[in-house]
């Protein structure tokens, strides 16, 4: 018995590492395993059945996101632990749950992408793990997360390992056969879908993008704007254009926003150029109220929005927990100008972590023509997994609202993404211009999303 609950931890772990790293659909593996030890724990009480799932779980939190370990052990230590502790509570209680003709198997199905949702909406939010998130790495399979999003991708790949698990353990398997049939339409239609011309987009714009130097990072915010209008001015774009920079490109105090030499150099400049800046900034208040976001300036505004999907604990702490680690080192703040921001350049600006959240994204670019998402990868500490993970991520958010969306990024890559996922242009260099096709029709996905939120 040990030997076997050793074993399948193992074969767990393996799976977890593949699937998540190179080939999504072996992800099956994983849920066909917990499907077996939803048979096994029928006969436990509620503790029992606890202690026996919880080590599949962490063991699925180490083995998909080890290189977190490598960033910050301690803080990794809690993601997995927490983050596993509470994938637990909703199978433990999942597994107690039976309703005459739908059994906790079935029942699986629909509560496990319910129990992702939920898990979203606090500020310890871990949502990487998200079981529709590991198809990211053939993103030409996933074509239909356009209308379903990737909760339905997390209930096709419950659905699918259901159907597995009972060819595995049933003798009439021919019914079966045709239900994995049935379910395997998605992903074909999918690749359908992916290799199909699209007509080309009519209309574009331009937008840059400006990655500082490692040398430059620590240089005042006044010397990165010179800087960057030293690139616009070897440029010489004439046409309207949108310049973005990664997240935290510079820090300023709320008070010097509009009146320091930062902003006179930047006026002096927007008053002869017809191009909106959005730059990742730390807003300092005072020495302990800060901001993280992004500030927009044009010729006739300053506006500022702030971040609202914080990394846990490295970024934000809730009051509840700063007894254990102390003061948060951003503040939220949900009166800010994210809706002049949005009406000004036809999109909402994402910031690095929120991307991670699908329903949020999907309801805030809503009638935009295109995404944007300012990211510092930085804290990955150059690990090549993390910033794959994170890649295969962005492509599923282009997938579900169907838009071009433009990665600018400080240690990752800076690419331009298009609605099938796929890669169109990679910006290898400091400051780079791409044209972005434009799209403001919305997906089935993105309309759902905000028929839901009413």
């Amino acid at each position: 018995m040990t030997y076997r609950y050793i074993w399948l931890i193992i074969l767990f772990g393996i799976s977890a590492f593949i699937s998540w790293n190179y080939l999504g659909i072996v992800f099956i593996i994983n849920i066909v395993l917990l499907y077996e030890i939803l048979n096994r724990i029928q006969s436990y009480n509620f503790v029992s059945r606890f202690l026996y799932v919880f080590p599949f779980f962490l063991t699925l939190n180490v083995f998909a996101t080890f290189w977190l370990f490598t960033v910050d052990a301690v803080n990794s230590i809690i993601t997995y632990g927490t983050n596993s502790a509470l994938m637990t509570f909703f199978f433990v209680i999942i597994s107690h749950i039976n309703i005459k003709k739908f059994d906790n198997k079935i029942l699986l199905i629909f509560i496990w992408p319910m129990s992702e949702w939920l898990l979203t909406k606090w500020d310890i939010a871990w949502p990487w793990l998200t079981f529709g998130n590991v198809l990211a790495n053939q993103w030409f399979l996933v074509q239909w997360y356009r209308f379903i999003g990737v909760y339905g991708g997390t209930m096709w790949l419950i659905g699918m390992s259901y159907v597995v698990f009972l060819i595995i353990i049933s003798d009439k398997r021919k019914k079966k056969y045709l239900l994995i049939s049935v379910l395997s339409i998605f992903p074909l239609w999918s690749l359908f879908s992916y290799l199909k011309d699209d007509p080309g987009n009519t209309e574009s714009e331009y937008v840059a993008c400006l990655v500082p130097s490692e040398n430059n990072t620590n240089s005042s915010a006044y010397d990165k704007a010179k800087m960057l209008l030293e690139f616009l001015e070897r440029k010489k774009y004439h046409e309207e254009m949108i310049v973005l920079t990664p997240e935290l490109f510079y820090s300023t105090s709320s008070k010097d926003l509009e009146y320091s030499d930062f902003s006179y150099l930047l006026a002096g400049f927007l008053n002869k150029n017809p191009y909106k800046l959005l730059f990742g900034a730390e807003i300092i208040n005072d020495s302990v109220h800060k901001f993280n976001g992004i500030t927009y300036i044009d010729k006739s505004s300053y506006l500022f929005r702030t971040k609202k999907k914080y990394v846990p604990i490295t970024e934000y702490t809730p009051k509840i927990l700063t007894p254990f680690f102390g003061m948060s080192n951003y503040l939220k703040n949900n009166n800010d100008d994210a809706y002049k921001m949005k009406k000004n350049i036809h999109s909402l600006p994402f910031v690095c972590y929120e991307i991670l959240f699908s329903d949020f994204i999907a309801e805030n670019s809503i009638n935009s023509d295109k995404l944007l998402l300012l990211t510092s990868e930085d804290f990955m500490n150059d690990s090549f997994y993390g910033r794959k993970q994170y890649l295969n991520i962005v492509r599923l958010r282009a997938i579900e609202n169907g838009r071009y969306l433009l990665k600018c990024s400080y240690k990752g890559r800076s690419v331009l993404i298009s609605p099938k996922g796929d890669i169109d242009k990679t910006m290898s260099t400091t400051f780079s211009v791409t044209k972005v096709p434009l799209n403001n029709e919305n997906t089935i996905y993105q309309s759902a999303v905000r028929w839901l939120s009413r």
